[in-house]
């Protein structure tokens, strides 16, 4: 039976180089949560959805987001968990559009909360990714690099977003824990291991 391949963890931990990586083994379609729930975004409007919409890269420039994902982490996860979970809608239809064509597709992102995975009743294989606390590397990479789409901001709304990041992690660990998912931790010393160990859990 054809397998779906997911790929879990808060942002900046390598699920998308492992997408790539695990292409390149194992060629299959692919897609990010991330272009699921834009395209989500571009059908809808925010009346009809306010917790697809609650969340927006926009809201780093605010003095008052930076402020929560600080001091109320706890209400921005909250707020992350419940766009993610709109998503996650979207990633079964694409999924399931798939498994009735007979192919095998790969969907890495935030969107792939543990406590949903564990739910689905398909065929899968699974691997979260968690990264230690790299705040100075990110913030060293955003504001020298046009492409990182931190770059736009300034330095206090990025350490704010790598504080927050910090907490998004713990989430992703304690939960794929809990639901008995493997997890890889990912660190700038041993990137490449440690995305290659991903691949081989997924390939297992």
């Amino acid at each position: 039976m054809k397998k779906i391949y997911f790929i879990g963890g808060a942002p900046r931990t390598g699920k998308s180089t492992v997408l790539q990586r695990l292409n390149e083994r194992h060629p299959l379609l692919t897609a990010s949560t991330d272009a699921i729930r834009n395209v989500s975004k571009g059908m809808l409007r925010p009346e009809d959805n306010q917790k697809l919409f609650k969340v927006n890269g926009g809201n780093y420039a605010s003095k008052e987001y930076q402020d929560m994902l600080i001091n109320r982490p706890d209400v921005a996860l909250d707020m992350e968990i419940a766009q993610s979970e709109e998503v996650w809608k979207s990633v079964l239809d694409f999924i399931g559009y798939y498994q009735r064509d007979g192919r095998e597709a790969a969907i890495e992102g935030v969107a792939v909360l543990p406590k949903d995975l564990s739910r689905v009743e398909f065929e899968y294989k699974a691997v979260y990714l968690v990264a230690p606390d790299s705040t100075d590397a990110i913030v060293k990479h955003a504001m020298q690099n046009e492409t990182d789409w931190l770059h736009k901001y300034d330095e206090q709304a990025i350490r704010a977003f790598c504080r927050f990041n910090v907490y998004w992690n713990n989430y992703y660990e304690k939960e794929a824990e809990k639901a008995g998912f493997p997890i890889v931790e990912v660190s700038s010393d041993n990137f490449e291991a440690n995305i290659q160990r991903a691949v081989d859990i997924l390939l297992a």
